[in-house]
């Protein structure tokens, strides 16, 4: 699950001649969920039948970056033909939450119904308004421990945070266009390579180990006036994982985009495109093939058909409607996913 938003606060460009110079100040938000195919089984038939025996592997994982963009961009027209561009950018990230590792593994025993578990997650985050200074477990409290933990609106101040610059980032755009003929078109393109690096409240939580649970020992609760079941299994737990806190900086690289198409225009009613996007997020190359149908069928009016593959699926179809008035543009677009 994804979401995007780009807000521009400020856009100019300026035209000479073959060339063209850009500025633009932007706040950009990406946030993704993910999960494992194993997580939605085990949401519908937990872990009995095709998980029972089996290593279900919980791939969960939540991303979430705020940033501004500070883009300094240059375009130039080489020849009637070729169009290249390039836009530098300063990043000052505002917020985030980044699932570094999130391996967590769960094996019921066929027989004796006997859980094991092994766990490597790192979870990295920056957050404005809140700052943590140590976390642990204590045996004796049966829980963990926050130290010095701050989450106080009243002390948010929005001037500083909104111009804060100690989370520093560089990023890249690249891209060009070909035009071959009057109907075949091609262009690539290479959006967001870069990082940012959070200082700001920043702080890593770890959990690694292996953990095993056959029951629990019902004497050790009789005999005590002060544990519970709930005390023995968090003991359990954490006895055999290791949790660590770190308030520690750490870099962040961007969701970076590769983009290759190509456009044929029939005539001035009809168009169709090939795309190739690719996507770079958590150390792995996510890609997708669409083409698509445009149809122009008035100045302001168009409608466009797609299909795409895309995360091993093959009937996605998409239709979309757009309309434009002015300096607005109006659109609809219904995209069914087929999970195949």
């Amino acid at each position: 699950l994804a979401f995007e938003s780009n807000i521009d606060i400020i856009q100019a460009t300026l035209n000479f001649r073959n060339q063209a110079f850009s500025f633009s100040i932007t706040d950009k938000i990406i946030t993704r969920f993910y999960y494992g195919e194993d997580f939605m089984r085990f949401l519908y038939e937990l872990n009995w039948k095709n998980l029972l025996g089996t290593n279900a592997n919980f791939t969960l994982g939540y991303d979430f970056n705020y940033y501004r963009e500070y883009a300094f961009g240059y375009q130039r027209d080489i020849n009637e033909k070729l169009s290249i561009g390039a836009k530098a950018k300063v990043l000052f990230g505002k917020a985030n939450i980044y699932t570094e590792n999130n391996s967590f593994q769960w094996r019921t025993d066929a027989i004796d119904y006997t859980y094991y578990f092994n766990t490597d997650l790192k979870i990295n985050y920056s957050i404005p308004a809140f700052t943590l200074d140590n976390l642990y477990y204590s045996d004796s409290l049966h829980s963990f421990v926050i130290e010095d933990s701050v989450a106080d609106v009243d002390m948010f101040d929005a001037i500083d945070y909104f111009t804060n610059n100690e989370n520093r980032g560089l990023g890249l755009d690249l891209g060009a266009t070909y035009i071959l003929n009057n109907q075949f078109t091609f262009y690539g393109s290479i959006i967001d390579l870069g990082f940012i690096k959070w200082k700001t409240n920043s702080n890593t939580l770890t959990n690694n180990g292996d953990f095993i649970f056959s029951g629990i020992d019902v004497s050790r609760v009789l005999n005590s006036d002060s544990l519970s079941f709930q005390d023995i299994l968090m003991d359990t737990i954490f006895h055999s994982t290791e949790v660590k806190f770190n308030n520690t900086a750490y870099s962040k690289f961007l969701p970076t985009k590769i983009y290759l198409g190509s456009t044929y225009t029939l005539n001035e009613k009809i168009a169709f495109g090939i795309l190739v996007r690719g996507e770079i997020f958590q150390r792995k190359l996510h890609s997708s093939l669409t083409l698509s149908s445009n149809f122009y069928l008035s100045r302001k009016f168009q409608t466009a058909v797609t299909y795409s593959i895309l995360n091993n699926s093959f009937l996605n179809f998409g239709l979309g409607f757009i309309y434009n008035t002015g300096p607005f543009q109006f659109y609809i677009v219904n995209y069914h996913i087929h999970k195949s």
